[in-house]
């Protein structure tokens, strides 16, 4: 028990330190986009590239988890980002581009780094004990979004942009050192059965045979619009909200906006954690409850920032945040427990590359409906989205769906 423990330790203090270096790069691409360009929609495009970046790798992202030690695929994901978090220091506007490229191969290694980690957790921990490290990861995580984004938005603002990709950099080698330091997993014993190519796709096979797994991703797809939805149409509000605030384009106030708006969408998450750690037992086995109380949750935010007051608008964004947790830790537990261990890798990125897919068609749409459209009306869609969520899982009654099932290899 002391050494599942401590190396349940040495994960959380890298996931968190990694955690802080997103939080601050995030803030920075975010106002650097709006500084070049003016445009909340440029900043959200290049913050969610990691949606094209996660299709693209998840086709071999997850063969790679199955067959190769997950430890060493964390460490080489979080070596590779900070090594190219280093031309960021030389960009200028004439190369805002450049920046594009950077975020999408560090968005790759986020989406080898991730799956590599659930993976790992499922292989050496039990499922007694899962509920509550995912309760603990997401909780502390929000903490970190509850504090970091008004830090990072505060001295971006005052003292500089790259201030954050120095952070960010830091991090990924602090995250590194204690990953270095985890035993190695066991590997499992498979071989390749028809190749490459077969083992790749047997991932999306896995997924589409296992009904209750194929139902789970039906939930994470919809999850993933809204929020795709609330990407595009937030940020464009945000601005807004600033030059009127102000009567003048400025990124000071739009970066200082995001980072109040994203801390209370954090505080939301961190207290969506601790209900759930504090309530674990009357959530194990019932996952779908937590389904359900997302999908409720997420609508009521999505209408506040329909609103468009400032003030509502922060009432929308913890409310959010909490329905956001909520959501992620019923399905990573889902997950975890209707997953064969030697498909956990594949049916993950696999299960990313269609939740991704789905956000990149919802962006695109998002981004050019937004242009002659309302934004209530685009956020009205991902309300309706999130009333799906509730209904679909509603009627697992009490876990039918996720709670009583068959694995099917």
């Amino acid at each position: 028990m002391l050494e599942k423990n401590l190396l349940f330790k040495k994960l959380l203090y890298s996931q968190i330190t990694a955690a802080v270096g997103e939080t601050f790069l995030t803030i920075a691409l975010a106002t650097l986009a709006v500084q070049i360009t003016g445009s909340g929609i440029a900043a959200a495009w290049l913050i969610s590239i990691n949606a094209v970046a996660t299709f693209t790798i998840g086709f071999a992202a997850g063969w790679l988890i199955d067959r190769k030690s997950r430890k060493k695929m964390m460490l080489i994901s979080d070596i590779a980002r900070a090594i190219l978090l280093i031309p960021f220091f030389f960009l200028t506007s004439d190369t805002f581009w450049i920046a594009y490229i950077l975020t999408f191969f560090i968005a790759c290694f986020s989406s080898l780094f991730h799956p590599a980690r659930e993976s790992y957790i499922q292989s050496v921990f039990t499922s007694e004990e899962r509920l509550n490290i995912v309760a603990t990861v997401q909780s502390n995580l929000s903490m970190i979004t509850l504090i970091g984004p008004s830090i990072a938005g505060f001295l971006v603002a005052i003292i500089n942009i790259k201030l954050a990709f120095i952070i960010n950099m830091l991090c990924f080698i602090i995250s590194a050192f204690y990953i270095y330091q985890i035993k190695d997993e066991p590997l499992l014993n498979t071989k390749e059965k028809g190749g490459f190519w077969p083992e790749v796709f047997s991932g999306w096979i896995y997924i589409f045979k296992n009904k209750p797994l194929l139902n789970l991703n039906i939930t994470r797809i919809l999850l993933t619009m809204g929020l795709a939805i609330y990407a595009i149409v937030s940020y464009q509000i945000l601005v807004v909200v600033s030059n009127n605030l102000n009567h003048v384009i400025s990124y000071v106030s739009f970066s200082l906006l995001l980072g109040i708006a994203t801390s209370l969408q954090g505080l939301g998450s961190f207290c969506a954690g601790l209900i759930i750690k504090k309530k674990k037992q009357s959530f194990i086995g019932k996952y779908d409850k937590l389904l359900v109380t997302s999908g409720l949750l997420l609508s009521v935010g999505y209408i506040a920032w329909g609103i468009g007051s400032v003030y509502i608008i922060f009432i929308g964004s913890f409310i959010i945040g909490l329905g956001l947790v909520i959501g992620r830790i019923g399905i990573i537990s889902i997950g975890q427990e209707i997953v064969d261990p030697e498909y956990m890798g594949r049916s993950i990125t696999a299960g990313d590359a269609i939740a991704r897919l789905s956000h990149i068609v919802t962006m695109g749409l998002s981004s050019t409906l937004i242009l002659i459209l309302n934004t209530n009306i685009l956020m009205s869609v991902a309300f309706v989205l999130a009333l799906v969520i509730l209904l679909l899982n509603i009627k697992t009654k009490g876990g039918e769906q996720f709670g009583k099932h068959k694995k099917t290899s």
